[in-house]
């Protein structure tokens, strides 16, 4: 199934419901909470990163938090004895700091002027590699993974419109489960 130009209906469909870029991004609050988790971060601070469905370019406009993930250096692992520890740092750091903060399964969810906003505690592993490190708080483990080539196998998959009408379909019958799995299940094996 490839969704061409000829099916207007469905080209209509994605574009009322898809969103391709969060504002939210450049606001005052937004800028500021960066700020206040680069002075968590301290020295062990490299960068802030989207994740989540908007840059792999399938989010819809009704469900599109800001998630962010902000990246710690290798060294910096030791001093926060292990992910764990500084994923527990930095949802006390945010509790101290915000009304409404709540853990998730890998990030810490806080609403901050009205917007949701998922941040993601990642630690590099080395200069080499684009893998990181995560921790899963619904299990208590750590997980080795890549956002940023998660981000590109699905953007650059050349199925987003089917993943896109598949997820607004979802939305509209109330199926709600995480996007990446969807997304995956999608490039790999339905298609």
């Amino acid at each position: 199934m490839n969704i061409s130009r000829d099916c207007s209906y469905l080209l209509d469909l994605i574009q009322k419901y898809s969103s391709s870029s969060n504002e939210s991004l450049e606001s005052f609050s937004i800028i500021n909470l960066k700020k206040e988790l680069e002075v968590w971060a301290r020295d062990c601070f490299i960068s802030f990163n989207e994740f989540g469905s908007l840059p792999r370019g399938t989010g819809l406009k009704s469900t599109a938090n800001i998630k962010l993930s902000i990246f710690l250096k290798e060294f910096c692992f030791q001093k926060f004895n292990g992910i764990k520890t500084c994923y527990e740092s930095l949802y006390t750091y945010l509790s101290e700091n915000h009304r409404d903060v709540k853990k998730k399964n890998v990030s810490i969810c806080l609403r901050l002027d009205g917007l949701n906003i998922d941040i993601l505690p990642i630690f590099k592993l080395n200069d080499k590699s684009e893998d990181h490190l995560i921790f899963k708080n619904d299990t208590k483990s750590e997980l080795v993974t890549n956002t940023l080539k998660h981000i590109e196998e699905i953007k650059f998959s050349g199925i987003l419109n089917e993943i896109l009408i598949f997820k607004i379909w979802c939305q509209q019958q109330k199926i709600f489960f995480p996007s990446i799995y969807l997304e995956f299940f999608f490039n790999r094996n339905f298609l």
